[in-house]
Formats: C-alpha cells, sequence, structure tokens
C-alpha cells in the first residue's frame, strides 16, 4: 500500500512535505488509521482497488477500464493531444511525486511510449527526462527489431544473395592483400 502526504508531518523522525509519496515501511501500521482520519495521509489507490469498489456500486467495470484521458501538450510548433488510458495517468502522477530514483526505476518498466512523451513533457528534473528518453529508444529499437524481424521472414531469399555477395567481395580482397604482400 501505498500513501501520499496532505500535510506537512514528521513520520519516522523524517519531515514529510506535501505531495511525498509514503511506502508501507515508511509509516507505522498502528498509526496509518489516525493519519489518514486526521487528513495528514491520503492512500493513493490503483485502477484495480476502485474498479473493485465501483463494482459494488453497480458501475459498469468494462466501461471504466476503456476511459481515456486527452492530455494536450505544448511544444514549440503547436499543441497536440497525447491519449492515454487513467491508468496510465495514475502512473505518470506517481511518477512525477516520487523521488528521482524511485522514479527511474519505475520509467525503466513503462512499455507506452505515450506515457514516456506525458512524464517528458510534464517532470522538469534532468534525469528523469533522459531516463524517459532513453526508455523510448529501448521501445523504439524493439520495434524496429520486431519489424526487421518480420521483413527479414519475407526477404530471406534476397538476404542469401547480398550474404553470398559479401562473401565474394571479401574473398577478392584478401586475394589482394596477399598478392601485395
Amino acid at each position: 500500500m501505498a500513501y501520499t502526504v496532505l500535510k506537512p508531518i514528521n513520520i519516522g523522525g523524517k519531515r514529510r512535505i506535501i505531495g511525498e509519496v509514503l511506502n508501507d515501511n515508511d509509516v507505522a501500521a498502528g498509526r496509518v488509521y489516525s493519519l489518514v482520519k486526521s487528513g495528514y495521509i491520503s492512500e493513493i489507490k490503483t485502477i484495480p482497488e476502485v474498479v473493485n469498489e465501483n463494482i459494488k456500486e453497480g458501475i459498469d467495470v468494462a466501461e471504466l477500464k476503456q476511459l481515456t484521458i486527452n492530455i494536450p501538450i505544448k511544444q514549440n510548433d503547436g499543441v497536440f493531444d497525447i491519449e492515454v488510458a487513467l491508468d496510465d495517468a495514475v502512473e505518470v502522477f506517481t511518477i512525477l511525486q516520487s523521488k528521482v530514483e524511485e522514479a527511474t526505476e519505475r520509467i525503466k518498466k513503462i512499455e507506452k511510449e505515450e506515457v514516456l512523451i506525458l512524464i517528458d513533457a510534464t517532470d522538469s528534473r534532468k534525469s528523469v527526462k533522459a531516463t524517459a528518453a532513453e526508455q523510448a529508444k529501448k521501445i523504439n529499437q524493439k520495434i524496429e527489431d520486431n519489424g526487421e524481424n518480420n521483413s527479414s521472414m519475407e526477404s530471406d531469399g534476397q538476404e542469401d544473395l547480398s550474404a553470398a555477395e559479401t562473401t565474394n567481395d571479401t574473398d577478392s580482397d584478401d586475394e589482394k592483400q596477399e598478392g601485395e604482400e
């Protein structure tokens, strides 16, 4: 379970600021209830928890899972919208509130380019932006590799020809070098 700080407070001998994310081990189990009731911290709910609560209230779960949000992103050449699922938007806000080390670890697990673009556009920390850009490159590389694998299956004959030509070229280069010696 994770919590977010709503009011400045000392917990575990450390000063906690508004928006800071706390883990289970940051807050003593006996104090959680009183801190939530007093309004000092709030439980961070994930999408599955919200879905389970809404099932009890009779809201259609399929509709809730399909909800997306369009977020306008300003660029030098104008504004464009990025469509993200609600759970992805929650992840972005969790990263924005996290410490740099935790944020970079969470970013390394992201597989959606839209989420990385949103993080890059909203987070001002250089190391977080760099990690998001690095992860985006990895995703694009995977896509390119998969594309090359698919196209290579279609053109195996062409690769065999080009491999043979390359081998012949290197053989003739070796013969030239032997003749020069």
